[in-house]
């Protein structure tokens, strides 16, 4: 059975499951699609980039985002092709990305990212490297929780 899911806390659940978030981007070349990592709160996902490259300007010049993530997958088999498939939860939101300015939100939304991955803790930024990362705040708008089962 296939389920679509509006409810913001379970998608935010199973987005907090994934791994990685692939980001639908846009700029003067056209569609643009790059994994990342992330961290997400009811209200806002954040993401860091390097401040050159194709990512950085797209989130300035084209804020408006949509992304999507797996939160799990199994494979399902069956006696004919079309049984074969898989069982999974995914997420797919939009939203709109803002640079984070402030220092220290930036280092907020930052240590948010290093615990999803690396778990609690105390976390030290490096003053050069902070300079040449950015913070994006992306103002989650939609998102949809999909399972099939």
């Amino acid at each position: 059975m296939r389920r679509i899911i509006e409810d913001r806390v379970q998608a935010l659940e199973a987005l907090n499951k994934a791994e990685v978030i692939h980001l639908a981007l846009n700029d003067e070349d056209g569609p643009y699609s790059v994994p990342v990592s992330f961290a997400a709160t009811q209200d806002v996902l954040y993401l860091h980039s390097g401040v050159k490259g194709r990512k950085f300007a797209a989130l300035r010049i084209f804020p408006h985002v949509s992304f999507s993530a797996v939160a799990s997958m199994r494979p399902r088999r069956g006696e004919t092709a079309c049984k074969w498939g898989y069982f999974f939860e995914s997420v797919i939101g939009s939203g709109r990305a803002m640079e984070v300015m402030d220092p220290a939100e930036k280092c907020a939304g930052l240590r948010l990212i290093m615990e999803k991955y690396a778990g609690p803790g105390e976390y030290a930024f490096d003053e050069r490297i902070m300079e040449m990362t950015a913070l994006f705040a992306v103002a989650i708008e939609q998102l949809t929780l999909r399972v099939k089962e």
